[in-house]
């Protein structure tokens, strides 16, 4: 699977179970936003947050080790070393639209 299709794998469960997002972030213990934007295909999570909320999605074990793989483009480096350019850089590559 894609992350493409995880994320709407994602927002199909989250329905289909009447989950929130905040009901998800409780269950790994981390900020809403962050879980919303690494089940969406943002970020990587860490391989027992995917798998604890693969679980809770109801998505089979194989989506989980994909959650957990560092987007391409987040080898570090990527961006130039300005902080501020650094922080443009990231936000382009992490919300671009797709």
């Amino acid at each position: 699977m894609t992350r493409e299709e995880i994320a709407r794998a994602v927002m199909a469960a989250k329905l289909e179970r009447g989950l929130s997002w905040q009901e998800l972030a409780d269950s790994i213990s981390k900020p809403v936003t962050w879980v919303a934007a690494a089940l969406l295909g943002q970020h990587s999570l860490a391989p027992a947050d995917a798998m604890t909320l693969a679980t809770k999605l109801g998505l089979p074990e194989r989506v989980a080790p994909i959650l957990s793989a560092a987007r391409a483009g987040d080898a570090p480096g990527a961006a130039p070393a300005d902080p501020t350019i650094g922080r443009l850089y990231e936000v382009l590559r992490i919300y671009e639209p797709r």
